[in-house]
């Protein structure tokens, strides 16, 4: 006999009598059955972490005394748990990983009811150990070590202020984000995904892409002692600037600076500089350098003298100056206009084929290995006029013939005008000269001398007035000056100039 329409985790008593075919009842025989228990209604998984899982559910009708629920990993009971209230908690799981659960509910008298049945993942471990391997001025590129469980990839995801960049998932320890700006701060989201599409807490990195170096750096200003840069702004999010002098590849100075300008002060004369400009961001991460290179001003020469002056030539003389000094160059003008440039490395120079009698303006600069030029050192000389060469020729070849010094007491005896002096023969070789005598009848001999362009000679005349110049050359102009010499003392000097034949074509 069965009987319908009990109700579910009820214990019912049955007794069972025999009627007779008279209808008499024998005494009852005992019997009692629970139906089966309903199982757990509405069972959830309320919250799950990498080592935990919590289970809900709804109390079914029926004598219910508790509730018990078994977890499974792969088949195989990770454990069990018995209780009377509506939910459980798993503890000490494996992240990662699946785990099935059954829940039974149990009767006062014992009885079990079928298993409702739940399924959960705990929540996968974020990677680990994540690291910016590399960062250029566009890209940045991530690496971390595979989290435990089963892993089936990641989800990096990019931001920039807050707003995403981008996204992508990989099933390798290692993604580069392309085309970011350069110069800004980016944040890095790395979440474990597991198999079942599970997502883990996200791993945390942010990076800053390169800086870009300063763009258009120039040298606006070189001096003696100081050299002065200018660049523009790049973009990004720039802190300022960090520039390093170098000379011969020693460091000289640094600045740090937030303008887009800067001034080395105190440096050496005449020597190269190195400089590094690098972009700095606000974050402190700094860019590859700007490189620029500038020669301080070179000092000019010093002590710039005139150092021997004679009728067409000028000889100067200098002292070197400090630093990286090439060599010299050295102009000459009259009357303003140029007459003449040398080049040269030594401490001195002499101009050539100047005019007698004029004034010379002399510039000078040093040169510096790099080319670059000094101010000016600045002299002036005047050439010797013909008189005054033949005067100082003839005192240097006659010795015994001195101006005498201004103390002295002397008669000037002035030499016979330039028209007494006659030029009695002027052949392709030789010249001769006579003049009259002086109304002072006094005893006199004469000191004559004469040149041309390439020579010079001088002579004494005793007891003559006449003279005879030989082996001159011919078609050549020859400068004659004459003085009277009296008891030690010498006249001024008189002068003309003649022209020696040509021969014969």
């Amino acid at each position: 006999m069965t009987f319908y329409n009990l109700k579910p985790g009820l214990k019912y008593d049955f007794q069972i009598k025999t009627q007779l075919k008279s209808g008499g009842l024998s005494q009852p025989a005992l019997a009692s059955a629970h139906t089966e228990a309903i199982p757990p209604g509405n069972v959830q998984v309320s919250d799950v972490s990498i080592s935990t899982v919590s289970l809900t559910w709804e109390t079914p009708a029926g004598e219910v005394g508790g509730f018990v629920v078994t977890c499974f990993c792969d088949s195989e009971t990770h454990g069990e748990q018995t209780t009377d209230s509506e939910s459980v908690t798993f503890y000490d799981l494996k992240p990662g990983l699946k785990y099935d659960f059954q829940i039974k509910t149990q009767l006062i008298s014992g009885g079990l009811s079928q298993p409702a049945m739940a399924s959960a993942n705990t929540e996968a471990i974020p990677p680990g150990n994540v690291q910016v391997s590399d960062v250029s001025i566009s890209t940045v590129s991530l690496t971390w070590e595979a989290a435990a469980g089963e892993v089936g990839g990641y989800v990096v995801t990019c931001f920039c202020d807050s707003e995403t960049h981008g996204e992508q998932a990989t099933d390798s320890e290692s993604v580069t984000f392309y085309d970011l700006k350069p110069g800004l701060k980016y944040d890095f989201q790395i979440k474990t995904q597991l198999k079942s599409r599970g997502l883990s807490q996200p791993a945390l990195i942010s990076a800053h892409t390169e800086a870009i170096p300063p763009g258009n750096v120039q040298v606006s200003d070189v001096s003696i002692s100081t050299v002065s840069l200018t660049w523009e702004t790049p973009a990004g999010e720039v802190g300022g600037y960090v520039v390093t002098c170098f000379s011969d590849s020693e460091t000289r100075g640094e600045r740090t600076t937030d303008s887009e300008s800067v001034t080395f002060y105190d440096l050496k004369p005449g020597l190269k500089y190195d400089f590094q400009i690098k972009t700095q961001l606000k974050s402190g991460g700094l860019s590859q350098p700007a490189l620029a290179s500038a020669h301080t001003e070179p000092i000019p020469p010093g002590n710039f003298q005139v150092s021997d002056v004679s009728i067409s030539t000028v000889s100067l003389t200098w002292e070197t100056p400090s630093g990286e000094v090439g060599g010299y160059v050295v102009t000459c003008f009259c009357d303003s206009e140029t007459h003449g440039e040398q080049t040269t490395d030594s401490e001195s120079v002499t101009f050539y084929d100047l005019k007698p009698g004029l004034k010379y303006d002399f510039q000078i600069k040093t040169q510096l290995k790099s080319g670059g030029l000094s101010q000016l050192a600045l002299a002036s000389a005047h050439t010797e006029t013909k008189q005054e060469s033949l005067r100082e020729d003839l005192n240097e070849r006659l010795p015994s013939v001195v101006t005498p010094p201004d103390h002295c007491n002397y008669q000037l005896i002035e030499v016979p005008s330039f028209g007494s002096i006659e030029v009695h023969r002027a052949g392709t070789n030789i010249i001769a000269l006579g003049w009259a005598p002086t109304e002072q009848q006094v005893e006199s001999h004469y000191q004559l001398l004469y040149s041309c362009k390439i020579k010079s000679q001088a002579i004494l005349i005793t007891d003559s007035r006449k003279v005879n110049i030989g082996d001159l050359l011919p078609g050549t102009e020859y400068t004659f000056s004459i003085i009277r010499i009296t008891d030690g003392k010498h006249s001024k000097s008189a002068s003309l100039s003649v022209f020696t034949g040509k021969h014969a074509s």
